[in-house]
This record gives C-alpha cells, sequence and structure tokens, in this order.
C-alpha cells in the first residue's frame, strides 16, 4: 500500500455489529505500513475516539476521527441511509450527532445543513 493513501472509512471493533478490528493493532499496522494517517468511522458512536486518538498519536499517524450515521427522512419507506462524517475541527466533534445526542435510535432524523454544522 502507497505511504499516501489513507483509509476514511474504518469499523473499529467498537463497531459491534461487523468489525472485530483492534484499535492497537490498527494503529500499529498503519504506523508499519507508513500511512500518515487513518481514520476511524464506528456506526453511530465515538466510543473508540479517545483510544484511537491517543494510539495514533503516540506512533505519529494523524487521527481523523469520524462517524457512519443512519439518516432517515421521515417519508422515506424505504428506512435509513448511510452519512459518514468526518470532523475537521474539535468543534466538529463536539456537535456531532453521535456525540452530542448519546446513544439512542440507530436512524437520525435528517437535520439542515446549519443545525449539523461546520466542523
Amino acid at each position: 500500500m502507497s505511504a499516501s493513501f489513507v483509509h476514511l472509512r474504518l469499523h473499529t471493533e467498537y463497531s459491534l455489529v461487523d468489525s472485530v478490528v483492534r484499535v492497537d493493532g490498527l494503529i500499529d499496522a498503519v504506523a508499519a505500513a507508513g500511512m500518515p494517517a487513518i481514520a476511524v468511522t464506528d456506526q453511530d458512536n465515538l466510543f473508540a475516539m479517545v483510544k484511537f486518538y491517543r494510539a495514533a498519536l503516540a506512533r505519529g499517524v494523524q487521527p481523523i476521527i469520524g462517524v457512519d450515521l443512519h439518516v432517515r427522512e421521515a417519508t422515506d419507506p424505504q428506512g435509513p441511509s448511510g452519512l459518514t462524517l468526518l470532523c475537521q475541527t474539535s468543534w466538529g466533534i463536539a456537535t456531532s450527532p453521535a456525540w452530542s445526542r448519546g446513544p439512542g435510535s440507530r436512524a437520525r432524523r435528517r437535520a439542515s445543513r446549519s443545525s449539523i454544522g461546520s466542523g
């Protein structure tokens, strides 16, 4: 894998339904491959955020915090759609729907751009 390649959507053990990737093993593999950064986007939660952030910085890897959300329209009979959000700033983390609403319904209602913010 090229050192300039960066995964921007990866689930860890904190996405209980579909991943067994452990944070420490992930960061070891990323550092060994010479990748400059990695994004963790667990499903509907930010539970791995602190462990991931600390481990990445300790190994010289740029952590990118994100989340994969399930969003639904009230009028959509087909159910929720997937939406991947990546935080650009600490403000983006603090206002993330996964962080600010806490555990709850897996499907979030669609929000306007102004309520999500720019971070």
